[in-house]
């Protein structure tokens, strides 16, 4: 029986009884995702019961919400059950778990915000998780700022004049053009902020200057014990020149392959901050190239909402210069293979959640 099969009775309750005990074995079963959740046999009931309970509570609540996310009427929504279950709350109790455990175990030491890096390529979906993960931990009490590593763009006019240092900088988004020095500095500001001492988020629009984007009005905020901090190169590490030098062919170009050195070398300035996260989510598309085709259906929704949008060729190039900075194979398969480096949620085609899997799991463990 499938699980969006047995989530139908705790998303319409009262039609049938849950199946308790079926859940219970569908989870057991899959042990990647026990390992990832740290649930041992005795703590998949509880799993299992305390999931089911938020869904006959919640869901209907989540659902309205999920529905103004998406600017649907409930009828055309998508199936939202199954990624609410495997992934968005369980990952919003287990943030919730670790930040209590901080706070329980830590008493005498200064507060500071469990920070959660969320690393996820072009439409994987990272923006709609922080969405959805700061609507479930709002619910249980918790102070949640939500930024994206875009918020920390250099201005239109610093990256102007980057562009006329390094023309390959053409586009915002590669190593060299976000505010370093600002992303740690917030950062760092938010353990002591408060109603007496509050603090200037910056945000970013990314449909000014003829979609070049600038920064616009902060975000002012009064407290925060949970941040999320999501992005396309969230987490990610330089290689070494050797790793590089082997990984030639993915380059069209001796200019492309330069470029990538570049942006690698780059890279290690961001180090200091990624030191700052708590934990990393890696959300990796089971095909790196779905990116270009899901960056299209995007850009086909605008065009049909009226609004501007790139053509199909402007998109590929667009996505094919991220690639360039940073390529997938050489910066995003690397943390999937590495112990330690976080928690991974394969997206699927329908970018759905796949299968969930601490970073270099193995079955023999």
């Amino acid at each position: 029986m499938s699980l969006s099969h047995l989530l139908q009775p705790l998303c319409s309750p009262g039609s049938t009884p849950p199946n308790w005990e079926a859940l219970e074995a569908l989870t057991w079963a899959d042990a990647a995702y026990c390992q990832a959740f740290g649930l041992e046999a005795y703590g998949v009931v509880g799993f299992v019961r305390r999931q089911g309970e938020f869904l006959l509570t919640q869901g209907a609540a989540f659902e309205q919400f999920y529905g103004q996310h998406l600017q649907r009427e409930p009828h055309h929504l998508p199936p939202w059950a199954v990624n609410l279950w495997r992934l968005w709350l369980p990952l919003a109790q287990q943030i919730h778990d670790r930040h209590r455990h901080r706070t329980v175990t830590q008493p005498h030491t200064p507060h500071r915000p469990w920070v959660q890096g969320i690393l996820g390529v072009q439409g994987t979906g990272k923006t709609t998780l922080a969405t959805f993960l700061t609507w479930i931990l709002q619910r249980w009490g918790h102070q949640v700022v939500s930024l994206s590593l875009d918020d920390f763009y250099k201005t239109h006019g610093e990256r102007q004049q980057l562009q006329r240092q390094d023309p390959q900088l053409r586009w915002r988004g590669p190593p060299g053009t976000h505010d370093l020095t600002l992303a740690c500095a917030i950062l760092d500001s938010l353990s002591s902020v408060s109603p007496e001492k509050p603090l200037a988020i910056p945000r970013f629009d990314k449909s000014l200057w003829q979609g070049d984007g600038d920064r616009v009005e902060p975000q002012w905020i009064t407290g925060a014990d949970i941040v999320l901090l999501e992005g396309w190169c969230v987490g990610m590490r330089p290689v070494t020149a050797d790793q590089l030098q082997g990984s030639r062919s993915l380059f069209a170009t001796d200019r492309d392959f330069a470029f990538a050195q570049t942006c690698n070398d780059r890279l290690r300035d961001y180090l200091p901050l990624w030191q700052r996260l708590d934990d990393l989510l890696i959300l990796a598309p089971q095909d790196y190239r779905w990116s270009k085709v899901w960056r299209q259906e995007a850009e086909e929704r605008l065009r049909w909402q009226g609004r501007g949008a790139m053509t199909p060729e402007a998109v590929a190039e667009f996505v094919d210069y991220f690639w360039t900075a940073l390529h997938p194979s050489l910066f995003l398969q690397p943390l999937l293979e590495t112990p330690g480096a976080g928690l991974v949620v394969e997206v699927k085609r329908n970018r759905n959640v796949g299968a969930v899997y601490p970073a270099g799991w193995t079955k023999t463990g």
